[in-house]
């Protein structure tokens, strides 16, 4: 029987079959990436951060584990500025890089505006000024997901509309501000890190000294020695100065 024209011969049937099956692979993987239903990238530097999704970070165990603050992007697909945000921060150069770098001290999490609306209580809380659903808007949050409120854009408050005061405070137009904003929430972060370890400390040191009321008196008692050693090298310290001077002074 004569082969049909319209059959392949075999090599090229093999090289087809191998295309179809890689696209068949690699197809889910892309789809699973750029849906906005699943909070992944949605475009934003995909390859380059590890996004999270809200269902991972709104988990027990993952917050009980969790030592970095999260960082949540809420975008819209078809947005303009959301579009200009994310071709900024998708464009390369300094920029670009600083938000790679700067993304390892945060949980990046990246959600779609429709994701957001189907749950009330994380509407509530990636829209915490309520009046104006503005996209794309950032907003950050403790390692045990607790809002920082005050970590925001002072660049935009009002920007669109003196009336309306400062409801754009969450908006960053472009990787520049992006920057800014994040390098913002870091800083603010190890403050508060750093405040709480200086007051976990006194708490240690006040319910040592109550479990133990001798080393509360052996510190002040260092305390005092201390301040009469400063008060001893003050007045030797005269003693040579009215020498010098010619004067004579017995303290």
């Amino acid at each position: 029987m004569a082969r049909s024209s319209l059959v392949p011969p075999a090599p090229l049937r093999r090289v087809l079959w191998a295309v179809a099956l890689a696209a068949a692979i690699l197809a889910p993987a892309a789809a699973a990436d750029a849906s906005p239903a699943n909070g992944r990238s949605m475009g934003y530097l995909p390859k380059s951060i590890p996004w999270r999704t809200l269902k991972e970070v709104r988990d027990a165990g993952f917050l009980a584990a969790n030592e970095r603050p999260i960082m949540y992007l809420v975008s819209r697909e078809g947005c303009p500025a959301c579009m200009k945000l994310k071709s900024s921060v998708n464009a390369g150069g300094d920029h670009t890089e600083s938000i790679k770098e700067l993304a390892d001290e945060f949980v990046m999490v990246a959600v779609s505006e429709t994701e957001m609306d189907a749950d009330d209580e994380i509407k509530k809380a990636l829209n915490p000024n309520g009046k104006h659903g503005y996209v794309p808007r950032v907003l950050f949050a403790s390692g045990d997901n607790v809002m920082a409120k005050k970590v925001t854009n002072r660049n935009t408050r009002g920007a669109a509309d003196p009336k309306i005061g400062n409801d754009f405070r969450y908006f960053y137009p472009d990787a520049e501000s992006l920057v800014v904003g994040m390098t913002t929430a870091n800083t603010h972060f190890e403050d508060v890190k750093i405040k709480g370890t200086k007051k976990a400390n006194k708490a240690k040191r006040i319910e040592e000294e109550r479990k133990n009321p001798t080393k509360k008196k052996q510190t002040k008692h260092k305390k005092g020695e201390g301040g009469m050693q400063g008060l001893e090298g003050l007045m030797e310290g005269i003693k040579a100065q009215a020498k010098a001077q010619g004067a004579n002074i017995d303290l």
